[in-house]
């Protein structure tokens, strides 16, 4: 596929071999098959038909058998058709229904799409949505319509989504703006923003970021003399300044969210689990390369291995130097508190960490805050009218319904999401 532009459709042939194809047989095939309106059906029904391994007569072994003859995905449907019990006696729109799902499963035909955040989230939340705190693509869609971004702005981000939130900002961004991205734990985590494929320079242009943990300390650490270098390696915890108080603030605060939220040592734990089943081989064959030097072919042709990345031009990886790099970036605009966005996403309780935040957006800008279950976010609503920091305040739960509509048989799926969470919003004011 390297080489070729997104849009490009694809067959494969076998596991080696791609044959390039006209990217309208792909959607055709996706597409429900066209019923002849004129068809009396009016006696007939499904009520006797049971899709049981009994009502098809080829099994598993005699279709591989068929792969393995090299036969086209058209010929083994076809198969499946003439050797099914159960074929005939269904109605025209069952008929139709079978013949798509079984293209659909041998018919290995894709078009490759540059990505998205709606593509990303519409995967994610269709394989693992708990991973991306279960936020559907329309969700997805109104958090990035209420909170207003667009390029120029400077938002204030705090998500547990695996980096989803932190690119589909980017993606709003363009090239001009400000992201800071608050994050607990040891570093902050970009998997799927590595998946938009961002490069490094993006990041560095676009985004900082600075621990949320250590964001009450800032305002005694910014009273005192000390330069930013010399707070950034008290932020990080890797200096021997003597300033007892603000170091014990920080054990104190660290000590406090241990108790609510993952320790450093659980999240960096949870991230490497999540990629190092994908990444470890092609990051250890990349180590082995550099030892060595490139790998060379019997021809003596240096091979290239695009799947091997190095180490440190990941998104998804950031080591201590980048983080400080980030965090100094993050303290100047933090002295500025010119944000005029403010996006949270967690998958903790929001209350404490929108009070915090909130200090730093600027008046009549939007906040957004997203969570699982409404009884948090009424918490956050109380505590904003009592304490008269928002107005327009309102709590939304987002509602989804897909709809068929395909002649004579229209209806909602049967399937769907129960929720897609719940969203509070509001503009903040001066108190």
């Amino acid at each position: 596929m390297i080489g070729h532009p997104f849009g490009t459709a694809f067959k494969v042939l076998d596991k080696k071999k791609l044959e390039i194809i006209d990217p309208i047989l792909v959607q055709d095939n996706a597409e429900e098959y066209e019923i002849d309106n004129n068809t009396d059906e009016v006696t007939q029904d499904n009520r006797s038909i049971q899709d049981d391994t009994a009502s098809q007569k080829l099994g598993k072994s005699e279709i591989m058998s068929l792969k393995k003859e090299g036969k086209t995905g058209e010929e083994i449907v076809q198969e499946l058709v003439d050797n099914s019990a159960t074929f005939k006696g269904r109605t025209e729109y069952s008929k139709a229904k079978y013949l798509k799902k079984k293209k659909k499963k041998y018919l290995a035909q894709f078009i490759v799409l540059k990505p998205s955040s709606r593509l990303l989230s519409e995967m994610y939340f269709s394989k693992n949505p708990i991973k991306v705190l279960e936020i559907r693509p329309d969700s997805l869609a109104q958090i990035l319509t209420w909170s207003n971004v667009q390029a120029n702005s400077n938002v204030l981000l705090m998500e547990n989504c695996q980096g989803l939130l932190t690119g589909a900002l980017m993606e709003r961004l363009g090239l001009d703006g400000k992201l800071l991205q608050f994050y607990q734990g040891s570093s902050p985590v970009r998997i799927i923003t590595e998946q938009f494929n961002y490069t490094m320079a993006d990041i560095d242009n676009l985004v900082c970021s600075y621990p949320l943990d250590r964001l009450k300390v800032l305002k005694k650490l910014l009273k005192t003399e000390l330069n930013d270098d010399e707070i950034i390696e008290l932020v990080l915890g890797k200096t021997k300044d003597p300033i007892t108080e603000c170091k014990k603030e920080i054990k104190e605060n660290t000590d406090q969210n241990m108790d609510t939220e993952l320790t450093e040592e659980n999240v960096t734990k949870e991230n490497h689990e999540k990629v190092t089943a994908e990444e470890k081989p092609n990051l250890e064959k990349v180590e082995e390369q550099n030892k060595h030097g490139d790998k060379r072919s019997h021809d003596g042709k240096i091979t290239n291995d695009r799947r091997n990345i190095h180490y440190s031009s990941r998104v998804a990886f950031i080591n201590r130097q980048q983080r400080a790099k980030e965090c100094l970036t993050a303290l100047k605009y933090l002295r500025e508190k010119n944000f005029t966005s403010l996006v949270i996403a967690s998958k903790f309780h929001p209350k404490s960490m929108l009070l915090e935040m909130l200090e730093y957006l600027t008046n009549g800008c939007p906040f957004v805050v997203y969570f699982t279950h409404q009884e948090a976010l009424i918490e956050c609503h109380i505590i904003l009218r009592e304490l008269n920091l928002a107005t327009n305040i309102e709590i939304t739960e987002t509602f989804l319904r897909n709809i068929q509509v395909l002649p004579n048989r229209s209806h909602p799926e049967i399937v769907m999401s129960a929720t897609g969470g719940y969203i509070l919003r509001g503009i903040k004011v001066q108190a």
